[in-house]
């Protein structure tokens, strides 16, 4: 039977679309998905839920099916276009009321201004044999009625992206089709946040509790953008066990002053509570731990350890699905890096075992993201004088620690006639009486700015200068990336060669400390300078009302930018904004994707980031660095006089 358009909306406008997550319902996960059901779930037994309200999957359904009677959203293919707005105009009266209502009891219990998080909850992820982890959106810090819409969409478009239906649900088909709800939950003002496994998902280990920790929000680790401090609570007693130096210098003293064994505590409980182990998310504010989110740890069988694979610092640089293009592009420059830096005189070479007995296809894609052999990274780095699996732990964050000593790769000498001159060489660029490598730094950057006239000739239209500039530019990334891995080792190697050295006169904990404030103080990173800019532009904006209002009310960049540009009163913030593009408008969020528009292209990130700070009032960023930067010269004096 065809039901007319006019007669489903009417019966929209009698339908109750909002669920409240405060624990009085229990509502299914066809309803409100299954992440929605289990913060209902746990609210219902009295644990701490930010207060949220969910609206259902039927919503959407119904708002898809009253635009295109004769499609479901579920199986439509990008109902929404991206970055098309979604008006309220565009939905059914009832349906808006009911959100704006719902939206409004929020800002009365919390405050007008009260930020919130606008997260997908489909009933097909969040399942103990399938987690969808990362597929759908979430949208923090959401203030206003347009945003609030504008975050819906996003949730909403989530549910038919590229990413959910290739790598989940055709790749899946078992799990059949499933809703997609929002939940609209109150943000909390974290201090730290991170996950919480109730036992540990690669070794199966139920004595011990696995967290991964940061401070501020932590949605920075579930996409991996920052390294997490890795702990192990003791299931029993709640005390950290030391886990991995993995995380970002200072963190491990800031999370120091927190009561892990609240968390652990809590941790039991929902364990209890849903009968299984649990993957838990979580923030900690005020001295006190918020529940975000609980689902089955998934995939806990029996695996084999022979080879591990691992998305630290891999998840930095390529966070979110891989497109093709990318992939076709970075995996040859990456092959084409190894080789360039083999055949410096500065790499010691060894002959390699793998415990697996042939080498893995290395970095390789699972779920359209990208992941590294532990095995084939310790090689890649340990070829170097002082570096081990520690050190690669402690600088970048590997899991070393998961590995017993059989399954790291077996070094073995070459016995070459060049061995002693690459280690005569290594020796002299360590101490400094060479400068192979930023001569050749210098050599290949003056080489490419002798290729750009070829690059200009390619724009106007020349085939073969266009294939031969392509071709160049391959080589040159290639080059410069195999050289920024060569600089790399040398660091970690430095790093290593120090550790030993100040392992003979300190012991082992007040060298950890040492090197840490060795460490600190990075002012001079170009990451760094990024931060301190936009920090510095937030700042100008906050005594310039035509400045400050568009960016608090900010609905988009383009919104944003045409207000400056339209007020005599902001010229000078035009000039620092201007001034910031050109240094640093070619960066991004993921920048070896190819497919992520750079800064100049859509600063939407930029600009969140000074709304961020403004409304949180962040300290200057340069006061923590000098402190940090004091704090290691100190700890050398010290040492020093040691």
């Amino acid at each position: 039977m065809v039901v007319e358009q006019a007669d489903l909306i009417k019966v929209m406008e009698t339908k109750n679309y909002i669920v409240w997550l405060d624990g009085t319902q229990t509502p299914s996960s066809a309803l409100v998905g299954s992440k929605a059901a289990n913060l209902a779930r746990l609210a219902r037994a009295g644990l701490p839920v930010p207060d949220a309200f969910c609206v259902t999957a039927e919503a959407y359904d119904d708002f898809c099916t009253s635009v295109r009677p004769d499609s479901r959203a579920a199986e439509s293919d990008h109902f929404f276009q991206a970055g098309e707005p979604l008006l309220p105009a565009a939905l059914p009266s009832g349906l808006w009321a009911q959100i704006l209502e719902a939206y409004g009891t929020l800002c009365r219990r919390h405050g007008a201004n009260v930020l919130v998080a606008v997260r997908s909850s489909a009933s097909l992820e969040d399942l103990s044999n399938a987690s969808f982890a990362g597929q759908y959106a979430s949208v923090l810090n959401v203030l206003g009625e347009a945003s609030l819409l504008e975050a819906l969409r996003q949730c909403w478009t989530s549910a038919t992206s590229r990413p959910a239906r290739v790598y989940y649900r055709e790749r899946a088909a078992r799990y059949g089709q499933g809703g997609m709800a929002a939940i609209v939950q109150v943000m909390v003002p974290a201090d730290c946040a991170g996950v919480l496994f109730t036992m540990d998902p690669l070794t199966n280990d139920p004595a011990h509790m696995v967290v991964e920790a940061t401070p501020g929000l932590g949605d920075v680790v579930a996409s991996g953008t920052r390294i997490p401090l890795c702990l192990n609570l003791d299931r029993q007693t709640g005390v950290v066990v030391p886990c991995s130096g993995s995380g970002i210098p200072g963190d491990a003293e800031q999370l120091q002053r927190i009561d892990w064994k609240l968390l652990q505590t809590l941790a039991i409980r929902v364990e209890e509570l849903f009968n299984s182990p649990q993957d838990i998310e979580w923030a900690h504010s005020a001295q006190k731990f918020w529940l975000l989110q609980s689902r089955p740890i998934t995939n806990r069988r029996e695996r084999a350890r022979r080879c591990l694979w691992t998305r630290a610092n891999a998840g930095e640089i390529m966070s979110g699905v891989v497109s093709p293009l990318t992939w076709s592009i970075f995996k040859p420059a990456l092959q084409s890096a190894g080789l360039y830096r083999s055949r410096s005189l500065l790499t010691i070479h060894w002959k390699w075992q793998h415990p697996s007995g042939a080498w893995p296809d290395s970095p390789r894609l699972f779920l359209g993201r990208m992941y590294m052999d532990l095995g084939s990274v310790y090689t890649s780095f340990a070829n170097m004088p002082g570096v081990s699996a520690e050190v690669l732990g402690r600088v970048l964050g590997f899991e070393f620690h998961l590995c017993r000593p059989d399954e790291l790769p077996i070094r073995r000498p070459r016995w070459h006639v060049m061995d002693p001159v690459r280690a005569l060489s290594f020796w002299l660029e360590m101490l400094g009486f060479t400068e192979v490598l930023p001569r050749k730094a210098q050599r290949w950057l003056n080489e490419s700015a002798a290729d750009r006239h070829v690059g200009h000739r390619a724009e106007d239209g020349d085939p073969e200068a266009l294939l031969h500039h392509i071709d160049q530019t391959l080589k040159e990334t290639g080059q410069l990336l195999g050289l920024h891995i060569q600089c790399t080792s040398m660091a970690f190697g430095a790093f290593g060669l120090l550790d030993q050295l100040v392992r003979k006169v300190q012991d082992p904990l007040t060298v950890q400390d040492f090197e840490g404030k060795l460490l600190a103080g990075f002012e001079g990173i170009s990451t760094v300078q990024q931060g301190i800019a936009i920090w510095d532009l937030a700042q100008a904006a906050r005594h310039v009302p035509c400045v400050l209002e568009p960016l608090l009310a900010m609905e988009s960049a383009e919104q944003v930018i045409r207000a400056w540009q339209g007020c005599a009163e902001a010229a000078h913030m035009v000039v620092l904004w201007d001034s910031f593009v050109a240094r640093f408008g070619d960066r991004s969020t993921q920048e070896f994707e190819l497919s992520v528009a750079h800064w100049d292209e859509d600063p939407s990130f930029v600009l969140q980031t000074m709304r961020e700070i403004l409304i949180h009032n962040r300290p200057d960023p340069r006061e923590s660095l000098r402190r940090q930067e004091e704090t290691g010269q100190q700890a050398v004096a010290e040492m020093l006089q040691c």
